[in-house]
């Protein structure tokens, strides 16, 4: 009994370690430090990875993804207002990455003469005429 009271114990400390850990990488990261922010990327690229693959099916296009997710958190770090959210504020730059690419950017193709068809990803066909 005593045993499981100190491993959940010391569970929670090692947790709170990490937490204090990424609070302090994430604040030297906003102020300039690359070696922070490389650290963090690195902590959460299997993450990263695995949730665009996820949604794209597609070795190369998560790839692609997750490259760019992670340009966008390096240039936006200082718009990160509260320092523990960071894995979530990364997976909504990835997210919304994936939705600009695969669900909203429409991708034209000549219909006939004097018609243009869009057609998106999710099946939706748009014809101007």
């Amino acid at each position: 009994m005593i045993e499981n009271i100190a491993i959940k114990r010391i569970g929670f400390l090692n947790k709170k370690q990490r937490e204090y850990t990424e609070y302090k990488l994430v604040q030297q990261a906003q102020n300039g430090c690359d070696e922070s922010f490389e650290k963090l990327i690195n902590s959460y690229k299997e993450y990263l990875y695995k949730t665009a693959f996820l949604y794209v099916k597609n070795e190369h296009d998560a790839l692609d993804i997750y490259q760019e997710t992670v340009y966008k958190a390096y240039i936006n770090i200082q718009k990160l207002r509260n320092t523990k959210f960071f894995k979530t504020w990364i997976i909504k730059i990835l997210i919304n990455d994936i939705a600009a690419i695969f669900f909203i950017s429409p991708s034209p193709i000549k219909y006939q003469r004097h018609s243009l068809v869009f057609k998106y990803n999710n099946g939706m066909i748009i014809i101007i005429e």
